[in-house]
């Protein structure tokens, strides 16, 4: 493993808008997770580009690809929109806690638009028992174990990715469903009510019907509604 994690990155407008939209698939995920939302922010007169990266960010079990990443797509989209004047981030699932990384590091960004998203990286693949099982039944690999064999703990994760897990000090509005068993809200309400009591432009929005995957799905088919902040509807 050389530590670099391949990604593609789709374009959608013509390249004569004034903003643009950087929005980062979920772990595996497929451009048709975030296509729909592309398209649709395009008809708003913003142009996208969606980026889908290797599944190797994480089943490598390797510390460094995360944070790594994260600094990749940043460097890649501030050079590929460079004409731009005004930039947003948004994403889905581990793809929000990229987009979020990348959102970190804009001096001014447009609100951001996130959903399925906000889980503690580290937990997420050392402590997350569905996850886990997802993971080797969808892919036949132990995700904790790949990061064992590598001389990480949870403790040691979490000192590595802390940068990740922290906010964006700038606007942003985050989706929750009710019935996401990856990313559960009870447990991420507390966590960004934490996040509101510093940054009073965290934007909550409940879909309490909704697993980890319709709500990649809503957010696919919202995301332009998501544009302009609104009031928390938790």
């Amino acid at each position: 493993m050389n530590g670099e994690v391949p990604y593609q990155a789709h374009e959608y407008g013509n390249g004569d808008n004034e903003e643009v939209v950087a929005l980062v698939a979920g772990f595996n995920g497929p451009l048709t997770d975030l296509e729909q939302a592309a398209i649709d922010i395009v008809h708003t007169g913003r142009d996208a580009v969606v980026y889908t990266y290797d599944k190797r960010i994480l089943l490598a079990g390797q510390s460094n690809l995360l944070p790594e990443f994260i600094e990749t797509l940043h460097e890649d989209f501030t050079t590929r929109t460079a004409e731009y004047s005004r930039h947003r981030y948004g994403g889905v699932s581990l793809g929000g806690a990229i987009a979020i990384g990348m959102q970190k590091k804009d001096e001014h960004p447009e609100h951001g638009l996130y959903a399925a998203t906000g889980i503690n990286a580290a937990e997420l693949v050392m402590r997350h028992h569905l996850f886990r099982a997802l993971i080797m039944a969808t892919h036949c690999i132990d995700i904790r174990k790949m990061f064992e064999k590598n001389g990480h703990t949870l403790g040691d994760l979490k000192e590595r990715w802390q940068h990740i897990q922290m906010p964006p000090e700038t606007s942003f509005t985050v989706v929750l469903g009710g019935m996401d068993y990856i990313v559960q809200q009870r447990k991420m309400i507390r966590e960004l009510k934490s996040w509101q009591e510093k940054n009073d432009k965290v934007r909550i929005i409940r879909k309490p019907w909704l697993g980890h995957n319709g709500t990649i799905k809503w957010f696919n088919n919202n995301a332009a509604t998501l544009l302009e902040p609104k009031l928390t509807d938790s």
